[in-house]
């Protein structure tokens, strides 16, 4: 399920609600283990204006595309968990990864 997750976060991404999407599934996993699970109300809740639209790229094979991409892309960069981080001192993987990256810059944020 988390692919159609995922293309149910970029449909959502097309009409700028990416964050709002993202929360919702991050927020409630009933999704995870249903075979039937109803992704227009989801988007619904999340504030999709267009459903059609919405129903229309779940569908199509655009949102599909966009997810291979974004695979290749973290693949080719190494980054194959979440969640990852990439700085300076390297990657780190997991959140002792970041608690890693975040002990290589002696703890102190950069603002």
């Amino acid at each position: 399920m988390a692919r159609t997750a995922a293309k149910a976060a970029v449909c959502a991404e097309r009409q700028g609600l990416f964050k709002a999407a993202h929360e919702l599934l991050l927020s409630d996993d009933a999704w995870v283990t249903s075979d039937d699970w109803d992704w227009v109300a989801f988007a619904e809740v999340v504030g999709v204006g267009d459903l059609d639209e919405f129903a229309r790229c779940l569908a199509g094979a655009e949102a599909e595309a966009r997810i291979d991409r974004d695979k290749n892309l973290a693949t080719a960069l190494s980054v194959v968990s979440t969640p990852t981080f990439v700085t300076a001192g390297g990657i780190h993987r997991g959140v002792g990864g970041f608690r890693a990256a975040v002990e290589g810059f002696g703890g102190h944020s950069n603002r």
